[in-house]
């Protein structure tokens, strides 16, 4: 039934494996950042002195800190449901604010523990 709990994250049809898996927190799904964000074509710095990630794709650039809601999206301040949090030196983000913000559509199937980003 371990198998059965775990969510899966499916982007451009492909069932994403994850190194560190997502877990859940205030019902929001938390993903390891780097791998997610280079499946989707973004670029990923992080300041290690500020805890701070930088996520820029096309025009688009997000800045968020660990364990902070806030989160700049092209310089407008934005407030995520969950903070990013540190796991097992991972830095895990909320899927579906971040995703949004980069333009994709991302839905959750309870049945399956499914989410689906397009």
């Amino acid at each position: 039934t371990e198998l059965k709990n775990k969510i899966k994250v499916v982007y451009d049809n492909n069932i994403l494996a994850f190194a560190t898996p997502p877990v859940t927190e205030a019902d929001r799904t938390l993903v390891p950042m780097r791998f997610l964000f280079e499946q989707m074509g973004a670029d990923v710095d992080w300041d290690g002195a500020t805890q701070t990630a930088i996520v820029k794709k096309q025009n688009e650039i997000i800045t968020f800190s660990i364990d902070n809601t806030a989160a700049t999206v092209n310089n407008i301040q934005k407030t995520m449901d969950v903070p990013a949090r540190l796991i097992n030196d991972k830095t895990l983000v909320p899927l579906r604010f971040l995703s949004e913000e980069l333009g994709f559509d991302v839905q959750w199937d309870e049945n399956t523990r499914t989410v689906t980003i397009k």
